[in-house]
């Protein structure tokens, strides 16, 4: 959006202050068709979004969420801001130490694989955020381990079989 208003403000110095360049005052057109070449080009080339491979693009637009698009090249709305949400595989490590069925506290080295699909990835940046991570996956990554090993005997759970 920045890069609209930056071209907007250059055809319009161009249009007004083109009239004191001597170039302009022989081909007095010139200034316009510049300045239409100038607001062409920086509409054009905000409105090409790039969405890298293992990522989503969630669209923005005044503050509300409207879509997402696949990895690749597309043109949206100028207007427009893009978050990247990447729906790639992600693993979390977690060292804990939590209590088992006797009451004992074991130290656990557990990690977790996830990712996000990329049909939910508009409504979890609405509903969560963008750092949806730390607000949901490891927190429900901590509370699954402590409900998990408080079931068992601490001798279950150091075993390998």
């Amino acid at each position: 959006m920045s890069l609209v208003l930056l071209g907007v403000l250059i055809a319009l110095g161009l249009i007004v202050l083109g009239k004191n360049v001597p170039q302009f005052q022989k081909f007095p057109q010139i200034r316009f068709v510049l300045a239409v070449l100038v607001l062409a080009v920086t509409v054009a080339v905000s409105t090409a979004k790039i969405v890298p491979p293992g990522n989503v693009g969630v669209l923005i637009l005044f503050g509300k969420v409207y879509g997402t698009i696949p990895e690749g090249v597309h043109l949206v709305n100028p207007l427009a801001n893009m978050e990247l949400m990447s729906v790639r595989t992600k693993e979390v490590f977690e060292h804990a130490e939590a209590p088992s069925r006797e009451g004992l506290n074991v130290a656990l080295e557990v990690s977790c694989l996830y990712h996000l699909k990329a049909s939910e990835a508009a409504n979890v940046y609405r509903q969560v955020g963008p750092n949806y991570e730390q607000v949901v996956v490891n927190t429900q990554f901590r509370a699954a381990i402590r409900g998990i090993t408080v079931n068992h005997e601490a001798k279950d759970l150091y075993t390998s079989s």
